[in-house]
């Protein structure tokens, strides 16, 4: 694909020419007379569950980027009108076209507390949606919501002692969760130790629904501690059982075989039961982009005003393991413990959490601000020979905020230019008081995914 003006090569999605900034139409899917529905058609839920009352309170959508995507984001609420207190929803979301053609689908199984008589602000994403498939009428489109609120149930198992032999089944006992799930089997073992002396910690359940409901969300937490009862590894997993089916539910942690002598593990079965349900639907998006105007295009953002916007957020993935010989604070969440993300050339750096690492980032362009995350999403220490080890992981989205607002549009041009985050740098808080406290430390890795504009009033949504 050619620029008809200048001649120069463009990408298939372009919607104006980088060189001479001349505009293009976006040709969409379904181009000519298309009917508009006003109303998908839905049956009733079936079952006898109380209604879940859900109200949408906004439909956006924010694009579409140089690679003709769009940020699609719903924003409802949930009413817990019934005497039961909820703790987990399990939230699909439906994206359809003007016409009522499929275009998207989301899931988001969710702790989620919300008290009899009280309701909660939610919102829900759709990422990377092609512009084209919303048709020619975009601001036209509709989203399905099905919302389904459960009650949590639980066994504790309690402490079992880890298995000096390797794959030496430990069972446990025999016990249902009421009249919902029904345990066939459950054990776990220890495998025997690979070259670097670490040993695989499996643990499974075989577990049938005993109900005619579909139940979202069955899962087991078990946490791994040495012979101090010191957390080594945390494993967990979560399978959706169908009525009647009976499924197989596994999964694994490595850790040093030596730290699993004379250890133990605390385990624990969750089932959440659905006692309310709903289904509602909408229609009508606001678009929060315009047209590029053609004069000057070529120097403008695909979003063009940042003036609603103070920082970006982005998705990463890094774990550190930090050691220091003493301390008398430990690392808790509510905290932010990022120092610096190494993008290219660029340093984001924030001031508060440590001091500039001359020795590392010499000769980098560094743009100054703050960071901000939800929680760790990962956190355990052991103690060996007086040395205390944490692991640190942050899973999740991550914002910036640059001291000088002139600097967001240069923070999300790198997101533009790079598809990886070179390094991820954590620091820990001055306030710990821990002179013996390695003061930086690097993550093994991190990478982007789904930048976006965001402001710091509402946080990381």
């Amino acid at each position: 694909m050619f620029c008809m003006d200048c001649g120069k090569e463009l990408h298939k999605r372009a919607k104006f020419c980088g060189n001479c900034g001349t505009k293009f139409e976006i040709e969409w899917s379904g181009a000519g007379s298309v009917e508009s529905l006003d109303k998908i058609d839905l049956a009733p839920l079936a079952g006898d569950l109380a209604t879940c009352k859900v109200e949408i309170r906004e439909l956006s959508a924010a694009g579409p980027d140089g690679e003709g995507e769009m940020s699609v984001t719903v924003k409802y609420v949930v009413s817990n009108d019934t005497d039961q207190d909820w703790s987990f929803l399990d939230v699909q979301m439906q994206l359809l076209s003007a016409d009522g053609q499929a275009v998207d689908e989301s899931r988001d199984a969710m702790a989620q507390t919300i008290s009899a008589g009280e309701s909660e602000d939610l919102e829900g994403n759709f990422w990377g949606v092609m512009a084209t498939l919303l048709g020619e009428n975009p601001e036209k489109a509709h989203v399905v919501i099905k919302v389904t609120a459960c009650c949590t149930e639980k066994i504790h198992y309690g402490k079992y002692s880890v298995p000096s032999d390797a794959f030496k089944p430990v069972t446990l006992r025999d016990e249902n969760i009421g009249n919902t799930i029904k345990v066939v089997s459950g054990n776990f073992w220890k495998t025997k130790p690979d070259n670097d002396n670490d040993s695989r910690f499996e643990l499974r359940f075989l577990i049938q629904n005993l109900t005619n409901l579909n139940l979202p969300n069955v899962r087991f937490a078990a946490e791994v501690s040495d012979v101090f009862d010191s957390r080594i590894i945390s494993v967990e997993k979560c399978e959706q059982i169908h009525p009647g089916a009976i499924m197989m539910i596994s999964g694994y942690g490595y850790a040093d075989n030596d730290c699993l002598i004379d250890g133990s593990v605390d385990i624990s079965l969750f089932s959440h039961r659905p006692v309310a349900a709903n289904i509602i639907q909408g229609r009508g998006m606001l678009l929060l982009t315009s047209d590029l105007d053609e004069e000057d295009s070529s120097n403008k953002s695909e979003i063009d005003c940042f003036s609603d916007f103070d920082a970006i957020a982005f998705n990463i993935n890094a774990t550190t393991v930090l050691d220091f010989s003493s301390s008398k604070s430990d690392i808790g969440d509510g905290y932010n413990y990022l120092s610096a993300i190494e993008i290219g050339d660029v340093i984001l750096f924030d001031p508060s959490v440590s001091d500039f690492k001359e020795d590392v980032w010499s000769g980098k362009d560094v743009i100054k601000g703050s960071f901000w995350t939800e929680s760790l999403a990962e956190r355990w220490f052991a103690e060996e020979e007086g040395k205390k080890v944490y692991q640190l992981t942050y899973t999740g989205f991550v914002g910036f905020e640059p001291s000088d607002g002139e600097n967001l549009s240069r923070v999300c041009s790198l997101f533009d230019e790079y598809d990886d985050i070179a390094e991820v740098y954590i620091s820990i808080k001055p306030d710990l008081d821990s002179p013996e406290l390695e003061v930086l430390s690097e993550f093994v890795s991190g990478h982007t995914e789904n930048p976006r504009l965001c402001s710091t009033e509402n946080g990381i949504n």
